[in-house]
């Protein structure tokens, strides 16, 4: 389905975004959760740390401490895990008829955004682990600012999310 339709986003997705986040006569016309590979991807630093501390006590084999590591291992890992999804579920990307919205967190929630009269630039970026599963970044620079305004990470096909936004502004911009 064509973004730059209104009805692009389902009454489903539509619902997903907090209500005291839009303002009066904004139409959501995207929605967007990250790609599932932000879990892992998160995940792989400690997990690797984990594993190698497994191998040096299995290779140094003190006595009786071996499960002990293992256990702590194994918990960092599940722990990051538990983390990395929290974060995955805290996180939505919107783009209205006026804004660019990153929406973050479980308990507390946290707005960026940009507005699109002011969008100068969208960039697609993938770091080299994103590169791997097709999955990368979008940073939204404003006019105001020479900074990046929000940006949604670890999205799916970072550089046809962009041209699909990129025809969804020049439908709706003022």
């Amino acid at each position: 389905m064509n973004p730059c339709t209104p009805s692009a986003g389902s009454a489903a997705d539509i619902a997903l975004v907090p209500q005291q986040v839009l303002e009066d006569g904004e139409v959501v016309i995207l929605t967007l959760k990250p790609s599932l590979w932000l879990i892992p991807l998160s995940c792989w630093p400690v997990a690797a740390v984990a594993a190698a501390g497994a191998v040096v006590v299995n290779l140094a084999r003190p006595s009786g401490s071996e499960s002990i590591v293992y256990a702590l291992c194994l918990g960092a890992v599940a722990l990051k895990t538990g983390l990395a999804t929290l974060n995955w579920l805290g996180r939505l990307y919107v783009l209205t008829n006026r804004r660019v919205l990153t929406i973050r967190g479980v308990w507390r929630c946290e707005v960026g955004h940009c507005l699109l009269e002011h969008l100068r630039e969208i960039r697609a970026a993938a770091a080299f682990d994103e590169c791997l599963v097709r999955v990368g970044s979008l940073a939204f620079l404003s006019t105001s600012r020479a900074t990046v305004e929000t940006s949604w990470d670890h999205v799916s096909r970072p550089e046809g999310l962009r041209q699909d936004i990129l025809d969804a502004v020049a439908h709706y911009r003022p």
